[in-house]
This record gives C-alpha cells, sequence and structure tokens, in this order.
C-alpha cells in the first residue's frame, strides 16, 4: 500500500483538480491521507466531499494545527502506516502514471538496495496558475544537478522537490526519529532531510521523466526559479558590489551545519560518515581546512562552488 500525504491550508482554489487527478493514477493501490492545518477557507468543504464520496481514496487524519507545512508532513508521516510514502503538495496536478512509475523504480532500487532506505524522484513541468506550461522540465529551469545524488552533494543543497518523490518504509521509519532527539526547527524542510536520511545510509534516484504539473503562482510556499540567461548577470553584478551573497551563503552554511547534527543519530560509515563529521566540526575547522576538506570530498553546491569556498 502507497501512502499520498496531502497537507493542506486555504487550498480551495485547486485542490479539486489535485484530487481528481489522484482518481485518474494509473496505478490504483494507494490512499490519500490528509491533515489541515487550520483552512479558513472552503478546503475543508471540498475534503469532507471527496472523503465521502471516495472513502478507500481519501482519509482525513484529525489532529491540532502544527503550524507550517514541514510540521504538517511530519505529522502525517507520524501517524500513517504504510509500505510507501508519497508527498503531496495541493495546488498540483499529477499525470496518470506518477505514483506507477515511480513506485517500479523504487521497487527496481530495492532489489539492488535490501533493507536500505531508498527514494526516487521525478521531473515536473512548471506551469502558470491556469496550467499553461512555462517550462518542459523543473530540473531544468532551476539548474538542478540530478547526476550527482551522492551524500557529499545533497548534504549542502537539496535537489530533491519532495512533491515528486516517493520513499519507502525503512526511510520513513528513520527519518522521523529525530524527534527522539531535537525538535524539527533544526531541520531545514521535511523533503530534504527524508533526501539526506536516503542518502547517507541508502540510495536516492531519479526518474528522467516529468510525471506532474508544478503550478507557479503568488501563493507558492516554495517556488521555481528560473536560474539561467541575463537576470544571472545582474544578480552576479549586485552580488560582487554589495557582498550579499557572501552573507546569505554563511547564514545558509549554518543552517546545513545544525541540519547535519542531526544526523549524528544515525550510524553512518566510511566516507558517509567522514563527510559528516566535516560538516558536524566545521567551525572547529580553520578556513584552510575547510577548504581542503570541501574540495577533497566534493562537498559543493551546484555551480556555486567558488562563492562557497570564498564563504568557508
Amino acid at each position: 500500500m502507497i501512502a499520498v500525504l496531502m497537507a493542506t491550508y486555504n487550498g480551495e482554489k485547486y485542490l479539486e483538480e489535485q484530487f481528481e487527478s489522484l482518481l485518474n493514477q494509473t496505478y490504483k493501490d494507494f490512499i490519500c491521507y490528509i491533515h489541515d492545518d487550520g483552512s479558513n477557507d472552503g478546503t475543508l468543504g471540498i475534503i469532507n466531499k471527496y472523503v465521502k464520496d471516495y472513502p478507500e481514496k481519501f482519509c482525513y487524519i484529525d489532529g491540532e494545527k502544527t503550524g507550517s507545512s514541514m510540521n504538517n508532513f511530519f505529522f502525517l508521516l507520524s501517524r500513517v502506516e504504510a509500505d510507501y510514502y508519497m508527498f503531496c503538495d495541493q495546488d498540483d496536478v499529477w499525470l496518470p502514471d506518477k505514483i506507477k512509475k515511480t513506485y517500479l523504480k523504487v521497487l527496481d532500487e530495492e532489489k539492488k538496495n535490501v533493507d536500505k532506505p531508498i527514494l526516487v524522484f521525478c521531473d515536473m513541468k512548471v506551469v502558470d496558475k491556469d496550467l499553461n506550461v512555462i517550462s518542459d522540465s523543473f530540473v531544468k529551469y532551476n539548474r538542478l544537478d540530478v547526476e550527482n545524488l551522492e551524500f557529499n552533494r545533497l548534504i549542502v543543497q537539496n535537489s530533491v522537490a519532495g512533491c515528486t518523490s516517493m520513499f519507502n518504509r525503512i526511510a520513513r521509519d528513520e527519518g522521523i526519529k529525530y524527534k527522539q532527539t531535537e525538535s524539527p526547527e533544526c531541520i531545514m524542510i521535511h523533503d530534504w532531510w527524508i533526501t539526506l536520511v536516503c542518502a547517507s545510509m541508502g540510495k536516492v534516484r531519479f526518474v528522467k521523466e516529468a510525471l506532474m504539473l508544478y503550478r507557479q503562482h503568488g501563493d507558492n510556499n516554495v517556488g521555481a526559479t528560473k536560474e539561467y540567461g541575463f537576470k544571472v548577470y545582474i544578480k552576479l553584478f549586485f552580488f560582487l558590489i554589495t557582498f550579499s551573497h557572501i552573507k546569505k551563503t554563511k547564514i545558509r552554511i549554518e543552517k546545513f551545519v545544525r541540519q547535519a547534527q542531526q544526523l549524528e543519530i544515525y550510524s553512518l560509515s566510511g566516507v558517509n560518515k567522514e563527510i559528516l563529521n566535516i560538516i558536524k566540526n566545521f567551525y572547529n575547522m580553520n578556513k584552510v581546512q575547510r577548504i581542503k576538506a570541501f574540495k577533497k570530498y566534493k562537498i559543493y553546491r551546484n555551480r556555486r562552488n567558488v562563492w562557497q569556498l570564498i564563504c568557508l
């Protein structure tokens, strides 16, 4: 059984389209579990309608308001028992084969990596609020590096959009262990955390196909940002004259370190253990030691290597 987890909040505008896209999936062995975070529009009415009309496909999980999308998804993860899990955003549209194709890829990876946490994700088309295509590839639109999905890259830059992913029960069980040690404020976002769990102890793999429509609109929690063309040079010039990029990168590194420290609860081994120790002990090293360590293990953010090394 596959659990599709949907965290909702004031999503009445697009929610029915997403529900219908789930009903149109070619793979049918799934249940969509929903938790609403205190909507004050018609969201709950839509949810109740689909739960009533399709009780075998939609299930509402009651609970207190969590305060954020990340906490809402972690709440659902902790409450739902299943073999496989998918995060689902309220305002997107899934193409008919999304569940089927990601599921088959997960099964293939599990055969090669027995008893390991596995996460598989796909590409998606970027569309406007009316589903007109802006870009055929979210990966290309954001210049995401989906060829390097090892721990040394993913620990400093998330290339996985949670709404495109499927992960197995082992990944879920390991991913919710953080609650035993620290509050979720030390985790940057739920999908990145699950990705790191899988990259550090298992595998993260990519399906080279757009299997959903990512709706880009003014209310997105995390939006798509085109990162190529003339705008890049304008931003680069601005960063050069203000040093704001250096400041932002330093703040980002602080967050990376806090998040990496959460991975101490896992018994990592080999190279991944060495990489984790570098990030954990970042502030105990001088600048030269940091640069040497990051270069040795290729701990780089995609296409931002020079800026990162300057800020170390």
